[in-house]
């Protein structure tokens, strides 16, 4: 096989032009599939797309991986030509259909992504060629992240407006805004906030609501940490 690949590498490069016309036969489907079809394309059909790549890797690894030899790194360059093709057409898709956007579908979609390049690293782990597929499907997000900022500053803005609309009912609010003075240092604002325990029965309503906005906090936090190929 070493001779075979020697020999046609000096026949016209034989190697690239093999490559090519196999890349062009392989990915033929997925082109018309999805990125010629205006459906497929959006993005609630990502987990579609990286679907076909694996049930396409499938089939390579039994069947197409005996037509190469294994120096030429087929399904290496299979799979960073379907990451390329993917990267534009959701690059193309999103500034086309941006009024279309929300939360919902960009969170949806870069976790997808994110999982999915993952998968790419791992089938890879041991392999001898500095290969890194992080970000590069879901890297054009970030250009739309912000979707995603503004709607956890809306909700945030929410739930601290009815907290303090509910503890102004209750006769909290000053508490809240003496307790925010500058003029007192830490350890005064925790005494006062022990005197204002024992004196007013509402207070235990104070820490479940403090509860839920730092489960909130924690639950962003962890959004965030799995979207670190999109930085």
């Amino acid at each position: 096989m070493n001779c075979l690949t020697s020999i046609g590498k000096r026949i016209y490069n034989i190697e690239d032009v093999l490559v090519l016309i196999f890349l062009e036969y392989i990915l033929k489907e997925y082109k018309e599939d999805y990125l010629e079809n205006e459906e497929n394309c959006w993005l609630d059909h990502m987990d579609l797309r990286f679907s076909w790549l694996k049930r396409q890797l499938a089939s390579y690894d039994e069947i197409y991986n005996l037509w190469f030899p294994y120096s030429w790194e087929v399904d290496q360059h299979f799979i960073l030509k379907f990451c390329e093709l993917t990267k534009k057409n959701i690059e193309n898709v999103m500034e086309k259909r941006k009024i279309e956007l929300d939360n919902k579908i960009l969170l949806a979609s870069i976790q997808k992504s994110i999982i999915f390049e993952d998968f790419l690293t791992k089938r890879f782990e041991y392999s001898t060629t500095d290969l890194k597929f992080e970000g590069l499907i879901v890297s054009p997000f970030q250009k739309y992240i912000y979707i995603y900022i503004e709607f956890q500053e809306m909700n945030l803005k929410t739930i601290i407006q009815d907290f303090v609309s509910n503890f102004e009912k209750l006769g909290l609010l000053p508490f809240f805004e003496s307790f925010q003075s500058r003029d007192l240092n830490p350890e005064d604002k925790i005494m006062r906030l022990a005197d204002t325990a024992t004196d007013n029965a509402n207070i235990s309503l104070i820490l479940p609501a403090a509860g839920e906005i730092f489960l909130y906090y924690k639950r962003c936090l962890i959004q965030l940490s799995k979207m670190r190929n999109i930085w």
